[in-house]
């Protein structure tokens, strides 16, 4: 009776014993549930270490595996779309742009997956372009942007991009109205937040756009009927200035306007300056008096000079440095939109074409 009451409790004692090592066994389903959201959150720090050593695959492999382990987990997904946009050197911009689409379906206010699935579709947005497929990636890219604003409307990076864009669609192939559209998202961004020089320049090359294009119209309207043509160099006729100046008064001195404050915000802004002579050149085209129209192409000879100048004695200043203690992780600072040299490429006003020769009153 003892024996037996003994081998009982040893087949107890060793069936309490296997459960045990079963609930703790790495091959139990169970387990391996709730170790994975560990395991993925383990892969995702590891991978931001990783690529500062510019382990790209490793980097990828981590977030694709933690991206199974824990499907819910935001930052598998959204790492792992900046390190195939960024980082890899294989085009893969889309294959990006449907992780961070398969990211924002489960979370849609989630701003920071929107605004970089907004640059992604910019980046894929070649300007003047005109294919089907070209025009549905910057269309794409526009309403990511509004769905962005939708959730914070006084988002700057946003109301910036979709400025920039709207406006590269409506430069080339011409469209005003898209212009004047894309104007009223930087004249948003002055509201909200008036000392940065950036919107009023942008302000300005949008007025000069309008403005130059206007001008250049009316010049051969004129022309096609006139008897002795009109050179680029001569003033315009009585008549089709009032015509001009009807039409563009307001844009060419909103545009002046304008570039005034974003240089007196920031003093060096050569591009500011060569928008300023551009415009001011087109101002002595609306002018009466033939004194006028000289003291405005003069201001706009001087401006060329000081433009020139401002830009050499930027490029010649030595770069900013990061200092070292503190610096976030790549990964980090993608996912802050600390990337300045992307941003500045796409969301910067396009370069300023050259002045017109020097012109004769």
């Amino acid at each position: 009776m003892v024996q037996k009451q003994s081998q009982m409790c040893l087949v107890y004692f060793l069936t309490c014993w296997l459960l045990v090592i079963a609930c703790v066994s790495p091959a139990n389903p169970a387990r391996r549930q709730l170790d994975s959201p560990a395991k993925a959150r383990a892969n995702v720090q590891v991978a931001v270490e990783v690529l500062d050593r510019n382990e790209i695959r490793r980097c990828i492999a981590l977030l694709r595996e933690a991206k199974e382990l824990d499907p819910e987990l935001p930052e598998a997904r959204l790492y792992l779309a900046l390190v195939l946009a960024y980082a890899d050197p294989g085009d893969r911009l889309r294959e990006a742009a449907r992780e961070l689409e398969e990211l924002l379906a489960k979370k849609p206010a989630h701003v920071v997956a929107r605004l970089h699935l907004g640059i992604l579709w910019r980046l894929l947005y070649t300007p003047g372009d005109t294919s089907e497929e070209n025009l549905r990636a910057g269309n794409q890219a526009v309403a990511t942007f509004g769905r962005v604003l939708e959730h914070e409307p006084k988002n700057l990076l946003a109301l910036d991009a979709i400025g920039a864009l709207l406006f590269l669609m409506g430069a080339s192939p011409y469209d005003p109205k898209k212009l004047e559209e894309s104007k009223t998202y930087h004249l948003k961004h002055i509201q909200l937040k008036p000392d940065d020089p950036e919107p009023y320049c942008w302000v300005g090359e949008i007025n000069w756009t309008l403005a130059f294009r206007g001008n250049r119209q009316i010049r051969e309207d004129y022309n096609a009927k006139a008897r002795k043509p009109l050179e680029d160099k001569e003033p315009l006729p009585p008549n089709v200035r009032q015509d001009f100046v009807a039409k563009y008064g307001p844009v060419v001195d909103q545009g002046i306007h304008m570039l005034k404050k974003a240089i007196k915000r920031r003093p060096d802004n050569h591009d500011a300056m060569a928008y300023l002579s551009l415009l001011y050149r087109l101002k002595a085209d609306q002018v009466d008096s033939p004194d006028d129209r000289k003291q405005y192409i003069r201001m706009a000879d001087g401006l060329v000079h000081k433009a020139k100048q401002a830009k050499m004695e930027t490029q010649q200043s030595p770069p900013r440095r990061e200092p070292l203690k503190g610096k976030k992780p790549r990964l980090v600072a993608l996912v802050d939109f600390e990337f300045p040299e992307l941003l500045d490429a796409l969301l910067g006003p396009p370069p300023v074409p050259p002045p017109p020769p020097r012109t004769a009153p």
